[in-house]
């Protein structure tokens, strides 16, 4: 493993995620698993976080944003598109976007084709951790050639996830 940390079982994430479904639910509302992505060293662990995040939401009745679903058909289709910040684990602005495309798609139901490639709003003072609302900034400005193909993969690894 080289040091590195690896998804092997769902063992320890399936009764935090049974309880924190539960709490969800207590108060009316649907959880949304947000199934995250494999670090970009360790694609093979896609397969275990899919089976651990959807096993988990079936077991509780909960939805899936299929986040890492999107991000595979990404990497397998369109490899030019960086989606990870150079840590290998975070996601670059396009990352970013793909995830809110997919989570768009899971919560609304709606395909998030047409959604604009540039995003402003308020940005975070890193030194604080604090919003400055009296500041904006693009958050996000994406080529629309790329911005449509992430939001095609959102919806395809939406509609696959049913």
């Amino acid at each position: 493993m080289e040091g590195r940390l690896r998804v092997s079982t769902d063992e320890i994430f399936l009764p935090f995620a049974n309880d924190w479904a539960k709490s969800i639910q207590e108060v009316g509302a649907i959880p949304v698993f947000y199934l995250t992505w494999a670090r970009k060293a360790t694609p093979e662990d896609q397969a275990a976080l899919n089976y651990a995040y959807i096993n988990a939401a079936k077991g509780t009745k909960s939805k899936v944003a299929p986040v890492g679903i999107a991000w595979t058909r990404v990497r397998d289709r369109h490899p030019e598109i960086e989606l990870y910040f150079n840590d290998g684990s975070h996601p670059s602005p396009a990352g970013s976007y793909l995830a809110a495309c997919t989570i768009y798609a899971t919560v609304f139901g709606r395909n998030p084709k047409g959604l604009p490639a540039r995003i402003s709003g308020n940005p975070v003072n890193f030194d604080t951790g604090k919003i400055e609302p009296d500041k904006t900034q693009v958050l996000v400005e994406l080529p629309p050639g790329q911005a449509k193909i992430l939001q095609e993969a959102a919806w395809a690894a939406r509609q696959k996830d049913g």
